[in-house]
């Protein structure tokens, strides 16, 4: 009998420039709560790879590498919980311990195992493009394959029925190259902020509080917009017509005026558009 993978890895990088979340974290509680923070991540990239529960051990497992009191590791951990470097819905639910980061750190360093496994329960990343994966559920028992393959139609499913609810372009099925652009956006978001940006583009297509008007399908908008649309884009704010006051008072044949700026962005996207169903 072959021996089992080992799930862990044995490094991980870590970034020169912390995000905001983990800095206020630092600010906030001092320097302690770094060591906390990488000491917890070692904990996760040795055993599971991407997660780690968060039960009565932790604290404790924490206190054994760096000798910090335990009520401060607890406190620590409910504070990187809240400001999000841990995801706050999973470690509800499930009482893990995980983000999307590591996540997409953890599949990079472990794509030439032979194999993983991942419980899809608590992915927030997309993982459908590694290839090297064994869905299991929460108790270890691996899926079905007709099980695996009924949740994957699902999600389509559910994509083009948001995306239908906002009724900015219908489709009454997902057109060639769709799923591949669905993947794709569930790699950089969640579920929730794409079907949120859904939301905000909508919002921006139906205002003439907004400048922006052109629309595209559900595939160009995954491929093209999710990212100018998401709530951490600030799209309401970028594209409020009162914040291009350069451009509305140009002239009407100023070639950088409002106008004429908009008539150039939407006329090369629907050149892009044209030429994408050209090759397809």
């Amino acid at each position: 009998m072959s021996r089992p993978t080992k799930q862990g890895i044995d490094y991980f990088p870590v970034d020169v420039q912390f995000d905001n979340q983990l800095e206020l974290l630092i600010a906030d509680k001092g320097g302690i709560s770094l060591a906390i923070i990488v000491t917890i991540w070692q904990l996760i990239y040795q055993n599971n790879g991407y997660y780690i529960e968060n039960g009565n051990d932790l604290a404790l497992l924490v206190k054994r590498r760096i000798m910090i009191d335990q009520e401060i590791i607890s406190e620590i951990i409910t504070a990187a919980i809240n400001r999000g470097i841990f995801d706050k819905k999973l470690h509800k639910k499930y009482k893990i311990l995980t983000s999307k980061g590591i996540q997409k750190r953890y599949v990079v360093a472990a794509r030439l195992k032979k194999n993983i496994n991942i419980v899809k329960n608590y992915l927030l990343i997309g993982v459908s493009n590694v290839g090297n994966y064994t869905y299991i559920g929460i108790n270890g028992v691996e899926n079905a394959t007709k099980e695996e393959e009924e949740v994957e139609v699902d999600i389509y499913t559910l994509f083009l029925t948001e995306w239908n609810k906002n009724k900015i372009i219908i489709h009454k099925k997902l057109l060639s190259g769709t799923d591949t652009a669905i993947r794709k956006a569930l790699n950089d978001y969640t579920q929730d902020e794409i079907f949120k940006a859904f939301e905000n583009y909508k919002t921006i297509l139906s205002s003439d509080n907004y400048y922006w008007s052109f629309k595209w399908g559900l595939k160009e908008f995954l491929n093209r917009g999710v990212q100018k649309f998401v709530d951490s884009a600030e799209p309401f704010g970028n594209y409020e017509i009162n914040n291009k006051t350069p451009f509305t008072s140009a002239p009407e044949d100023d070639p950088n005026s409002y106008e004429n700026t908009m008539k150039r962005q939407n006329e090369q996207e629907r050149i892009n558009l044209e030429k994408e169903a050209a090759r397809q």
